[in-house]
């Protein structure tokens, strides 16, 4: 299992991940869409024979939840909604600062490591710069994410 510095978000059974820094937008995002997230500061993804599944954690606000990860937009602003996919290698680089990275046991620190490269590799991995209007809902559940 991993934990990123994240809000969880679910449209239809779809989960989608959205990551960044303080100030990037998660909780915005979690605030303009209420009745589809789960969660507004730490996410969990783990490995389900060879699904990725998204789990939401209890900080801040949250509601339990666990379903398919769909996708994950690493979040900052900008004056229109726009996405671009991120490279294996980009999404790396990017999305490393914001993993809460075990810090008892080699095994554990191992695991979330495998896991992480797990992940960058079998997720599409997105920036997404936004507004924060509800607008940016049909970017963030395009068809493109399949």
């Amino acid at each position: 299992m991993v934990i990123l510095h994240a809000a969880a978000l679910a449209f239809g059974g779809r989960g989608l991940i959205c990551s960044g820094p303080s100030g990037s937008g998660k909780s915005t995002l979690a605030g303009l869409f209420p009745d589809n997230a789960l969660c507004d500061e730490r996410a969990a993804v783990r490995f389900d024979g060879e699904d990725a599944q998204l789990r939401s954690l209890p900080f801040w606000r949250g509601r339990p939840g666990t379903m398919p990860l769909d996708a994950i937009y690493l979040l900052e602003h900008a004056m229109t909604n726009r996405r671009r996919r991120l490279s294996v290698r980009d999404a790396a680089a990017r999305l490393r600062p914001q993993v809460i990275w075990p810090t008892f046991g080699r095994d554990n620190l191992r695991g979330a490591f495998e896991t992480f490269c797990c992940v960058i590799e079998r997720v599409p991995v997105w920036e997404l710069g936004f507004r924060p209007d509800e607008a940016v809902r049909s970017v963030l559940i395009g068809e493109a994410n399949r």
